[in-house]
């Protein structure tokens, strides 16, 4: 074994991510100020006050079957020039609580899940759009890519959305 360690790079088996310090950073303060951008843009929509807060990062396979639990309402988000989407997945039971919301009522209790209808899809994609201006306006880089809307993803699994070998965030 060789005596050189400084070409040895440490890893803290501690933090569960897999993504280098700098990128964690720097993913970490755009989600911060997502949310706070985010909660001002649907208390427009919202007679109560939706509460965002930054998750720590996770990285997942795709063939890991660890998300989507329960029925989801997906959208894909375009980033710049990157083939592969950004992905927003909701609970539907809470994408269903949030159109009621933007209808004026407001419950205490999320509904009984059932598909969305139309006008629920609609009142989701504005919420969606907004998080979009959100995801724009947070970045904290000089030139930031631009993220737009693609539209809903029906799929929940992710093995068919991203290459096998490829880390998800």
């Amino acid at each position: 074994m060789s005596g050189d360690t400084a070409a040895l790079a440490t890893y803290d088996f501690r933090k569960a991510s897999r993504l280098p310090e700098a990128m964690q950073c720097f993913a970490t303060a755009w989600q911060e100020e997502f949310c706070k951008l985010a909660q001002k843009k649907w208390a427009r929509h919202l007679p109560y006050a939706a509460r965002w807060h930054a998750a720590a990062l996770e990285t997942a396979r795709p063939s890991e079957p660890r998300l989507f639990t329960e029925p989801t309402v997906g959208y894909r988000v375009r980033w710049g020039d990157l083939q592969t989407p950004m992905l927003f997945f909701f609970s539907r039971r809470l994408m269903l609580a949030l159109a009621s919301g933007m209808l004026g009522y407001a419950s205490e209790e999320l509904p009984e899940d059932r598909p969305v209808s139309p006008m629920e899809q609609t009142l989701a994609d504005t919420l969606m759009q907004e998080l979009v201006w959100a995801l724009n306006e947070a970045h904290p880089g000089a030139d930031p890519p631009s993220c737009e809307m693609i539209g809903p993803e029906r799929r929940r699994q992710m093995k068919r959305l991203f290459p096998a070998d490829h880390d998800v965030v």
